[in-house]
């Protein structure tokens, strides 16, 4: 069984017990969080699309961590004219642990 569901702009596909990463969630740690934009749901062999989403359908997740990726750096160079400009950025991530899929 699995799905594919929309948060912030963004599609994932998931199954049960998987770990995910998205864009920072503003959520406590061990809470528990549920995803209701279920685009696609694949059950014994069967297909349910959403127009636009699966009615009834939903997946709940657990926020396990907050975490930053691996820092990017920026450079901004003009050759001959004494400018250059540094620049670091850092995305903030939650991972979650996929607890069920309801439908």
């Amino acid at each position: 069984m699995y799905a594919i569901f929309e948060s912030y702009g963004n599609q994932y596909r998931v199954k049960k017990g998987e770990v995910l990463f998205l864009n920072k969630i503003s959520a406590n740690l061990g809470s528990v969080i549920e995803f209701e934009k279920i685009l696609l749901l694949s059950k014994d062999n069967q297909i349910f699309l959403g127009q636009p989403y699966v009615q009834g359908a939903r997946i709940l997740a657990k926020i396990n961590n907050h975490i930053q990726k691996k820092k990017i750096r920026i450079i901004k160079f003009s050759r001959r004219k004494h400018f250059r400009k540094n620049q670091g950025y850092r995305q903030k991530l939650t991972s979650l642990k996929i607890i069920d899929i309801c439908y």
